[in-house]
């Protein structure tokens, strides 16, 4: 079974949300088996739900407009898209990145111990 196919039936069952679902199978999947790669990521970022979560982040943090100047307020009022200059991301890019955060967060959690401040388990281990 998929690990989303696992979020959704655990989702159900537990009256957890499918995001969240989707973290806790993808965190469960990366604990037990360390040595476990994985491939498609991709179709769990790109989820609407899950970037949907993205976007209620982003939306939020009220931060600073991206370099393009327009905000959240902004990309709610318009959505529609021009070429900008490099430089701070804008809100769109923003809710991406926090898709891909939702995503992959506790996929690599899984490998760190407690006290390892960002160094994984291994290095402890070995």
């Amino acid at each position: 079974m998929s690990a989303d196919m696992s979020a959704r039936s655990i989702g159900r069952a537990e009256g957890v949300d499918p995001v969240r679902a989707l973290q806790r199978v993808l965190y469960r999947v990366a604990k037990s088996d360390r040595g476990r790669r994985f491939h498609a990521l991709y179709a769990h970022v790109a989820r609407s739900d899950v970037l949907w979560r993205a976007w209620n982040d982003v939306r939020s943090n009220q931060g600073a407009p991206g370099i393009d100047g327009i905000t959240v307020v902004g990309v709610e009022d318009t959505r529609e898209g021009e070429q900008r200059q490099l430089g701070i991301p804008t809100v769109g890019d923003r809710v991406v990145m926090t898709a891909a955060k939702i995503v992959l967060e506790l996929v690599f959690e899984a490998d760190f111990l407690p006290v390892s401040h960002g160094v994984p388990a291994e290095t402890f281990c070995s």
